[in-house]
């Protein structure tokens, strides 16, 4: 009996316990959320906030982003000051008078985005979306930053935290992420793991509105491959899965030079390999 009551007890104790750290959980995210859609300081008005970017940036995301990313103006208007700011769980804030402007990926050749289904490469595209993390995913360091996006409920982007953390299996494909780097930086590695027939998409040189496909050999791929990142990859996450162990395509794209490049990736025996490689750059 003393056994069962002892048993309850923890039961009750251990559901106490987490149901507190729930309630602050979710206590910290309507705060953050709640600053966010006043968004007004003591220097700014709502219609400055609206006035910091055209409304049709803020139809689609990356649109926001990319003025975001090269307007000072903007990033003082459209960031939750004092900005919450993580480092392993420890949290320091920024003063708006502390903010230096952050280019984030617009001074990069191109970017990168995670997925594991091509279907899933549409949801960027989805002017319904409420939430969207911007993130670099640092290989070599084995850490990630992530810049935290809300929608208010006036419709405007706001960067409203950002977070300094360890690459994890439950936010990160980190499986994915080890090889990739290792492919990135290893020639014969990445010979290994290219598919003998690789299908490669293109655009038809005889109609530019049409792509066509045909395979490649190894050494044709190492005539057409393009830069890859070495430590460091980028992530746009819409909300798209890209946990998953059985695909990846890695889709890269320039900030405003067309460039776009698409790899696939397969699990085969335990590893990955290149089954897929398409060019459609402008």
């Amino acid at each position: 009996m003393k056994k069962l009551i002892w048993a309850i007890c923890s039961f009750i104790f251990l559901t106490i316990a987490c149901t507190t750290n729930r309630s602050q959980d979710d206590e910290e995210g309507q705060n953050q959320e709640d600053s966010v859609t006043a968004v007004v300081s003591d220097t700014l008005t709502m219609e400055e906030v609206e006035e910091a970017l055209p409304a049709r940036a803020d139809e689609l995301f990356d649109d926001f982003l990319f003025n975001y990313s090269q307007d000072s103006l903007a990033q003082m208007r459209r960031t939750a000051f004092p900005l919450p700011y993580y480092r392993d769980g420890e949290k320091e804030t920024i003063a708006r008078t502390a903010w230096k402007q952050d280019p984030l990926f617009s001074n990069m050749e191109f970017y990168s985005v995670l997925y594991d289904r091509a279907s899933d490469m549409e949801i960027e595209k989805d002017t319904s979306l409420t939430r969207v993390q911007m993130e670099y995913l640092y290989l070599d360091k084995k850490e990630a930053k992530r810049y935290h996006f809300l929608r208010n409920p006036k419709g405007f982007w706001i960067l409203y935290k950002i977070v300094e953390e360890p690459l994890t299996e439950e936010k990160d494909p980190v499986h994915f992420l080890e090889f990739y780097e290792k492919f990135a930086t290893d020639s014969i590695f990445q010979r290994e793991h290219v598919s003998p027939q690789l299908n490669f998409i293109t655009f038809d040189p005889d109609d530019e509105f049409k792509t066509v496909d045909f395979g490649i050999t190894v050494d044709q791929w190492f005539a057409y491959r393009p830069k890859l990142p070495v430590h460091t990859l980028t992530q746009v996450n819409y909300g798209q899965n890209a946990l998953g162990q059985e695909k990846k395509i890695v889709n890269f794209r320039g900030s405003s030079n067309g460039f776009n490049n698409t790899l696939v990736f397969e699990r085969k025996n335990d590893t990955w390999l290149l089954t897929s490689f398409e060019d459609t750059s402008e």
